[in-house]
């Protein structure tokens, strides 16, 4: 099948020619998940990412910035594209370029790949290495990393025991000294202050699962570096909410698969309005639950983004993203369609079990940033580089 062009899909080209408003940006990024008969390693990460786009609205979002990128990655693309309003022929480019991708068995095999680390990871608003600096004899000196390297370098690996504090944790890893015997030398990780933090944790044998109240909130410190002075600047803690958690497929079970958490800004779960199961004989089975996080032999993948509201205690349902047909992409697609048209007049899709009503009628809808339905500039101002201001989003199906 032949490629054909779909930039005019691209919401960054449509917010600058002014075809979409910020709000709708947020909500396709949030609400539609691009489930487009990929592998589920790529749909998982591609509506991972999503949600963290759509929690921190990056600066560099601009095409002229990333466009290099982009054009190595086309995950890093398809998650700009709209999928509201796009045609069969559309989503089946999408899906042919994100089968160029190298998918591997699961979500981390994209998401912490040396792809996504040159090209997303190292990135000055995600990193939180600035570089990697040897200090010897009196003689600052950059390591020198590679962009890959550098991207890697933002992985935080912890266990049970530094989940204790992981605030001092995530410091002590990105901001610490360490010796390093083969150079004699000490060398400082300059750490800047990202958008996104992310933590692998890998329970011990006969872990019990986490007390959340670890997790929902952490406050690490970041330590920079004052090039003109030569000192190193403590930049204070930081606030910074759960976001999403990964479980991981285990990689010993074969039809084991990735399962996911997402959380809106205020720490409260995320629910699909629209579930694709509830449409085609459960064949999508996306939703996943009786799992806790935390108990082995599974690992898992912890995002957080900056704190900007006041958190709950509630916490929610997984996500697990399975393979699909074409066909079966095609059904829900043009169900949920359908719905979206008469979702005030007589129902003409099947609603989804124990819903009577149209999703959210009779209430207003929380967006990220903490607006609610209608209130566009407090997500007009932190998408055009309010600082410190980030969100998680509220998703649903395509």
């Amino acid at each position: 099948m032949a490629s054909i062009n779909i930039d005019h899909l691209d919401m960054r080209r449509l917010l600058d020619e002014q075809k979409i408003s910020l709000e709708e940006v947020e909500r396709e990024l949030v609400e539609r998940w691009p489930l487009l008969g990929v592998a589920p390693s790529i749909s998982s990460a591609l509506v991972v990412l999503r949600h963290l786009l759509a929690a921190t609205m990056p600066n560099d979002h601009a095409l002229d910035k990333v466009g290099e990128w982009e054009a190595k990655n086309p995950l890093l693309k398809m998650a700009w594209c709209r999928v509201k309003g796009s045609n069969e022929e559309e989503r089946a480019e999408m899906a042919r370029q994100l089968k160029s991708l190298q998918s591997g068995d699961g979500f981390i095999d994209v998401m912490e790949s040396d792809l996504m680390h040159e090209t997303f990871w190292s990135r000055d608003q995600y990193s939180p290495i600035a570089d990697v600096w040897q200090i010897h004899e009196g003689n600052v000196v950059s390591t020198q990393r590679s962009t890959a390297e550098k991207g890697a370098a933002g992985l935080i690996r912890c266990g049970p025991d530094q989940l204790e504090d992981l605030g001092e944790h995530i410091h002590q890893t990105i901001c610490g000294e360490s010796s390093e015997e083969d150079v004699e030398a000490w060398r400082q990780p300059i750490g800047r202050i990202p958008s996104i933090l992310r933590v692998l944790y890998t329970p011990d044998e006969g872990s019990e699962p986490f007390n959340m109240s670890l997790v929902n909130d952490i406050s690490p410190t970041f330590i920079g570096w004052d090039p003109v002075g030569k000192t190193l600047v403590n930049c204070g803690a930081v606030r910074f909410g759960l976001a999403a958690v990964v479980k991981l497929r285990d990689p010993n079970v074969p039809d084991s698969t990735d399962a996911l958490r997402l959380y809106f800004p205020t720490g409260k779960p995320v629910h699909p309005y629209i579930r694709p199961k509830d449409f085609v004989g459960k064949k999508h089975d996306i939703v996943e639950v009786g799992w806790s996080m935390g108990t082995p032999p599974n690992e898992y993948m912890l995002y957080f983004t900056e704190r900007h509201e006041s958190r709950t205690d509630v916490f929610g349902e997984e996500v697990k993203i399975t393979q699909a047909t074409v066909d079966t992409e095609e059904l829900g697609y043009q169900l949920y369609q359908l719905y979206l048209l008469n979702k005030n007049g007589p129902a003409t899709a099947p609603a989804p079990e124990g819903r009577t009503s149209t999703p959210g009628a009779g209430r207003k809808r929380i967006m990220p940033g903490g607006s609610t339905d209608g209130q566009g500039p407090a997500m007009t101002k932190r998408l055009h580089g309010n600082p410190g201001s980030s969100s998680s989003g509220a998703a649903g199906s395509s």
